[in-house]
């Protein structure tokens, strides 16, 4: 009974995210792009730059551009990216990124692009995505056209939780539901041969819930899906709960007191000053375990498996 109780919850966490099978396939499968420490260095380089327009607007707003997620792990323990890091997470509060995606092609469409559901006419993921203009980065699964895939900072929105825990339970069911329905459509609609690969690469099973689920809810297209996520996960009232429903954790995973989020605690980012959570230390915790400050074996730390990188 124990070994079939844990297969199952082997299984949704394999289903949940792909990052696992990402980490396992080599970096040098057949079409994928090898990121020796040159590259990275150019991808930081540029996805600093990035980071450091988008704070100036951020600043002149009022808005509080937090770095979470690996960027904040590498901001606490490196001072800088985690040294084979290859993106930059950035969180905004749901009512600063309503002002900022108001403001953002005044203040940065010259030079920059951004995808996000209920906004842009075709969003590529359920959350935003700020792409610089010129550039290439197409990952593993992504399809796109080339005006849509440049180096990429994702944004991800902070949200009101419910604090009664019978709405809390059901609306975070619905939402990850959506998002998995979605996410499969999503791999449906960018599928070739390389991603059909990189999928049967998590046991034959995983691939036939994916593609099953990506087949009957491609019905409707993955923006749509993703805009219904966006919306689903928003939650007007404040409880003193906050969570980031469309991180990494889905919508339970990083729900934690308000009061650990703000006021923002700023830090040493690559020679500038970058805001973080105020409890950061608990909100790492939280998502990496007791012992985010230790480095992870190499067969664990988390890359993108990209297929085009232009600078």
């Amino acid at each position: 009974m124990f070994n079939e109780v844990y297969g199952v919850k082997q299984l949704l966490s394999n289903l949940s995210s792909r990052k696992k099978v990402s980490n396992t396939l080599s970096e040098y499968q057949e079409g994928l792009v090898v990121i020796d420490d040159e590259k990275r260095r150019q991808l930081q380089n540029v996805l600093l730059n990035m980071y450091v327009d988008i704070q100036k607007v951020c600043e002149k707003y009022h808005i509080i551009p937090y770095l979470i997620g690996g960027s904040c792990l590498g901001a606490i323990r490196h001072k800088g990216f985690i040294p084979w890091d290859d993106d930059l997470d950035v969180g905004m509060m749901r009512s600063d990124y309503e002002v900022f995606e108001k403001i953002f092609e005044k203040e940065l469409g010259d030079q920059y692009i951004i995808s996000s559901p209920n906004y842009s006419p075709k969003s590529k993921t359920r959350f935003p995505k700020v792409m610089k203009k010129g550039t290439v980065c197409r990952e593993l699964g992504d399809n796109s056209d080339p005006e849509n895939c440049g180096i990429t900072i994702d944004i991800f929105i902070l949200e009101n939780i419910p604090s009664n825990q019978l709405v809390r339970k059901c609306k975070g069911i619905y939402c990850n539901l959506l998002e998995f329905v979605g996410g499969q459509v999503s791999v449906k609609e960018n599928m070739d041969s390389q991603l059909k690969k990189s999928l049967k690469a998590e046991g034959n099973l995983e691939y036939f819930i994916r593609t099953g689920v990506g087949f009957v809810g491609g019905c409707i297209p993955a923006y749509k899906w993703f805009n219904m996520i966006d919306k689903a996960v928003q939650w007007k009232k404040n409880t003193g709960y906050i969570g980031i429903p469309t991180g990494r954790k889905h919508y339970f995973g990083e729900i934690l007191p308000a009061d650990y989020f703000s006021p923002p605690r700023y830090v040493e980012f690559c020679g500038i000053s970058a805001p973080v959570f105020n409890e950061v230390e608990k909100y790492l915790i939280n998502l990496y375990g007791e012992d985010y400050m230790q480095l992870p074996p190499e067969n664990q730390r988390e890359r993108h498996l990209i297929k085009e990188l232009k600078f």
